[in-house]
């Protein structure tokens, strides 16, 4: 993908509240559960990348449940592939205790013939250690999406003349985490652009901090302005957004109350 093609991506999804890249992140994952859920359900390697993580992590879990009850009203799709992650995993446990059985009437043999009674067998080893090779597949997926794009934003910022640095001064910024990511990529060539990004991020805490204190004194102080702004630009919201990441990393939203965004399990179709 060319930088100006992932900038058609990155220009629009600045316009929206919270980090650019929380958002293309979380779009990307519940598209890729999304076409899991509509054509890789049987994949022998989607199934593959879910044993060898025992399953996803809380997020992605209960997000791809979510997903396929919103989507198909009933989560069949959820059953069958946890049907095959639940007797994978049953068959392993199986094995361990089978496993661990042998080993403790070897080591006690002796004790058995001696005293002619069965000593505990000593389950201390964790059983589902070795099936876990690697982590979360979703989060992987997610993750690639997030660097490419969080590179792309951040080289874009060294030519003056595209829209990239106009519309990030617009919006609300990196998020902390994806702000401290930006410094990890270790290229000397970034130096100017990020120099850019150092310098957007004072002014908009400065701004924030700013209107941190007026929301404060505005709630304490003047009776007619509780409840403060709404939704979005709500300053303890955006603050949160920074140093939290974006609400749509949440399953289970609080911000109905208060005009945020409802449904972050909508789909991309």
């Amino acid at each position: 993908m060319s930088p100006s093609l992932s900038f058609l991506k990155l220009v629009p999804t600045m316009q929206e509240p919270g980090c650019p890249i929380c958002h293309i992140r979380n779009e990307c994952e519940r598209r890729y559960l999304d076409n899991l859920l509509l054509e890789h359900v049987n994949d022998g390697e989607t199934r593959d990348n879910i044993i060898a993580s025992l399953g996803y992590c809380d997020k992605h879990t209960w997000e791809m449940g979510l997903l396929d009850l919103a989507t198909y009203k009933v989560a069949v799709k959820n059953s069958m592939i946890y049907e095959y992650l639940v007797k994978s995993t049953l068959h392993h446990l199986i094995k361990y205790r089978q496993k661990e059985e042998s080993r403790e009437k070897g080591i006690n043999g002796w004790f058995l013939r001696l005293f002619r009674k069965k000593l505990p067998v000593a389950f201390e080893q964790e059983p589902f250690a070795p099936m876990i090779v690697k982590g979360c597949y979703v989060c992987q997926v997610g993750e690639q999406y997030e660097n490419y794009y969080l590179y792309s934003l951040i080289e874009g910022f060294g030519d003056e003349s595209n829209e990239i640095r106009e519309a990030y001064l617009s919006s609300e910024g990196l998020c902390l985490s994806h702000f401290r990511k930006a410094f990890s990529f270790g290229n000397p060539k970034l130096s100017n652009e990020l120099g850019f990004l150092v310098e957007a991020t004072i002014q908009k805490m400065d701004s924030l901090g700013d209107d941190l204190t007026n929301f404060i004194y505005k709630q304490a102080w003047d009776p007619r302005r509780k409840g403060g702004l709404d939704g979005e630009h709500i300053p303890w919201v955006r603050a949160l957004r920074f140093f939290g990441s974006n609400e749509e990393n949440l399953l289970c939203e609080p911000w109905a109350s208060i005009g945020l965004r409802k449904e972050p399990m909508a789909t991309s179709k």
